[in-house]
C-alpha cells in the first residue's frame, strides 16, 4: 500500500487513504505546486475536501466512473518547501479567499539562512534508531487497529492545556482582528495534536508510558505550539503588512522607478535594457511581484 505521495490529484488521495487506513503523507519539494493544482483537473471542490480531512470529518471523493465509498476518519499529512516570493504569487490567491487554508499550516519561516557546509556523518546508527521507533508505533498500531483508544491527560497536564485554551489562547483570539484571529484559533488543535505526537515519542524511547498524557508532555507541546505561533506570524506577516518595496534589490528599485504608472512590455523591456538588464530578468521581475504590478491586458501593465 502506497503510503507517501507526491505529484497527485485528490481522487488518488482518496482511493490511497480508502486502501491504507493509518493516512498517507503528500510530500511536494515546491508546495507551490499543490496550490496550482487545486482544482486543476476538474471544476470542483478540491479544496473543501483539504478543509475536512484537516478536521478529519468523513469525506466522500466522487471519481469519474463511480461514488467512492465515504472516508470516515481521514489522515493526510501534507508538506512540502518553498522560497518567499513564490510562496507569496502561490498564496495569495489562496489567502484572500477567506477559506482558512492558510491557518491550518505550520510554518517554519527563519529570518536569516545561511547555506549549510557539506560536512562527512555517519548516520547508520540514526537510521537504525529511527527505524526501530517507527516499528514500535507500527506494532502498536496493529495490536489496537480494531480498537478505538482514547489518551487522556494527566490531572496536572489537564489543568495546564485548560488554561492554555480557555485562558492564554481564548484571550488572544478574542483580542486580535480577523485575520490573525482566525490563524490564532486553529491552535487550539495544533496544541492537542502536538501532545499526541510527543505523547508517542515519549513512549517510543522509553521516557513514559502509553497510560495518560503528562504534565511534562503537555509542557513541551505548549512551547513547541508557540514556537510555530510565531512562525505564522512572520509568513502571514510578509503576506500582508511587508512593504513589497523593501525587499527589491537595488538593481530592481531602480528598474521599478524608471516605469511609468502603466506602461506595454515593448517600453518596460527598454528602460530593463537601459539598466543592463536581460529581457529575462525583466519579464522574472514583472511576474514575480504581484503586489506591485497588474496585468491589464496582454502586453500592458500597470503599477499598483
Amino acid at each position: 500500500m502506497q503510503s507517501i505521495l507526491k505529484d497527485t490529484t485528490i481522487e488518488a488521495i482518496g482511493a490511497a487513504l480508502a486502501k491504507n487506513t493509518r493516512g498517507v503523507a503528500q510530500i511536494r519539494d515546491e508546495i507551490a505546486g499543490f496550490f496550482r493544482d487545486l482544482n486543476k483537473y476538474r471544476a470542483g471542490s478540491d479544496l473543501e475536501n483539504y478543509l475536512e480531512m484537516w478536521c478529519q470529518d468523513p469525506v466522500i471523493l466522487n471519481r469519474v466512473s463511480k461514488e467512492s465509498a465515504p472516508i470516515l476518519d481521514p489522515f493526510l499529512m501534507l508538506a512540502g518547501t518553498t522560497q518567499p516570493k513564490v510562496f507569496e504569487r502561490s498564496l495569495n490567491l489562496v489567502f484572500t479567499n477567506g477559506s482558512g487554508l492558510f491557518d491550518r499550516f505550520l510554518y517554519v519561516w527563519p529570518k536569516y539562512t545561511e547555506k549549510a557546509k557539506y560536512k562527512n556523518v555517519n548516520i547508520q546508527e540514526a537510521i537504525e534508531t529511527f527505524e526501530g521507533s517507527i516499528k514500535k508505533v507500527y506494532n502498536y498500531s496493529n495490536e489496537k487497529k480494531d480498537t478505538n483508544i482514547n489518551f487522556s491527560f494527566s490531572p496536572e497536564a489537564e489543568r495546564l492545556i485548560l488554561e492554555w485554551l480557555n485562558v492564554y489562547n481564548k484571550g488572544l483570539v478574542d483580542e486580535a482582528d480577523e485575520a490573525v484571529a482566525s490563524l490564532y484559533s486553529k491552535f487550539d488543535i495544533h496544541l492537542q495534536r502536538i501532545c499526541l505526537i510527543l505523547h508517542f515519542i515519549s513512549w517510543v524511547f522509553g521516557e513514559g508510558d502509553l497510560d495518560s498524557i503528562s504534565v511534562e508532555t503537555t509542557s513541551k507541546a505548549i512551547q513547541l505550539t508557540e514556537y510555530f505561533r510565531r512562525q505564522s506570524e512572520q509568513a502571514l506577516d510578509y503576506l500582508i503588512n511587508t512593504d513589497p518595496l523593501e525587499r527589491l534589490k537595488p538593481y530592481q528599485l531602480a528598474l521599478y522607478n524608471k516605469l511609468p504608472k502603466k506602461f506595454k512590455t515593448v517600453e518596460g523591456k527598454e528602460m530593463a535594457k537601459s539598466l543592463g538588464l536581460s529581457e529575462r530578468t525583466f519579464f522574472y521581475f514583472i511576474s514575480n511581484n504581484p503586489r506591485l504590478f497588474s496585468s491589464v491586458k496582454p502586453g500592458f501593465y500597470e503599477k499598483l
